[in-house]
């Protein structure tokens, strides 16, 4: 009885081991790119879209600039798990109507683990619908799901957003009532100038 014991634990910490080698390895994905400090630059491949209740905000051109920062890694290039842009949006429309947005210095921070953070709002992102006579704001929030990438031949990267749980502010009105069930679906590609990126699951 004693040796079985023995065995069943010897199983059970063998299996902890594997589970957390795998819980390792999950939480190891990483933006790889051959410069130490990458500008990026993405537009959207297809139509970035905002959801509220009261309907979609969606824009003709939607820009993303940024960097990102690696570390050297031992045959991977320059890694990081993280990449910020600043997102611009040009000849938008909201709920039909005719809208503008801008996003002051706001910027996504994109997780290599498939989250996405808003941040550096001290003015929130504003859609502003003048016909309609009101506003739909979006500030800062951490670890909104979920963002998903596409290694693209030439080294650029296909980031597909697919993010739900938004939370935002609505003036009311035409533009609806406050929630924190908006959604961001849409793709953007992204290269690194003359840098090769790429995106590693482990």
């Amino acid at each position: 009885m004693s040796r079985k014991l023995k065995m069943i634990g010897l199983a059970a910490i063998a299996v902890l081991a594997v589970t957390a080698v795998s819980a390792s390895a999950a939480s190891a994905a990483s933006f790889t790119s051959s410069a130490e400090t990458t500008t990026l630059e993405g537009s959207q491949k297809t139509t970035n879209v905002f959801t509220t209740g009261a309907g979609e905000v969606k824009c003709a051109v939607a820009k993303f600039n940024g960097t990102q920062k690696g570390t050297k890694s031992e045959g991977l290039g320059f890694t990081s798990q993280t990449a910020s842009v600043h997102p611009t949006y040009e000849n938008c429309t909201a709920f039909g109507f005719s809208a503008t947005v801008a996003t002051n210095a706001c910027e996504y921070v994109l997780h290599a683990n498939g989250e996405t953070d808003i941040v550096n709002c001290a003015t929130p992102i504003k859609i502003t619908i003048p016909v309609a006579g009101c506003n739909i704001t979006v500030g800062n929030q951490n670890g909104l799901k979920s963002v998903s990438y596409t290694n693209e031949a030439g080294g650029d990267i296909l980031v597909t957003a697919n993010v739900a749980g938004i939370s935002f502010t609505s003036s009311g009105g035409l533009c609806g009532s406050s929630g924190t069930n908006g959604t961001y679906k849409g793709s953007v590609l992204t290269n690194g100038g003359a840098a090769n990126l790429e995106w590693m699951s482990v």
